[in-house]
């Protein structure tokens, strides 16, 4: 599978990103802090919150090889299948 997540503003290093069975939870912290000084006023305006996805995927997902990326406010995990889930060709005899 193939995931991307679009998550502007962010670094790598405030994501976090999870996986166990077939749940994969993505999660983070965004910290931001503006300030303006003026020759009449100072101000300094400070925006943080915390969130957290889960997504339950259809089978098992191989947790030693997720793969995962963040570029340009978009991040892209790529989550294999276990091979208990893939799909398994059977011959019939006849």
């Amino acid at each position: 599978f193939l995931m991307k997540v679009d998550i502007p503003g962010l670094e790598a290093k405030d994501l976090n990103v999870q996986v166990h069975g077939n749940t994969v939870t993505v999660s983070g912290q965004r910290q931001e802090e503006k300030e303006t000084k003026d020759k009449t006023y100072y101000r300094m305006e400070r925006r943080q919150g915390s969130f957290s996805r889960t997504i339950n995927m259809p089978c098992n997902i191989n947790e030693g090889e997720v793969a995962a990326e963040y570029v340009n406010g978009v991040l892209s995990l790529t989550l294999p299948k276990t091979e208990a889930s893939k799909p398994k060709k059977i011959t019939i005899k006849g």
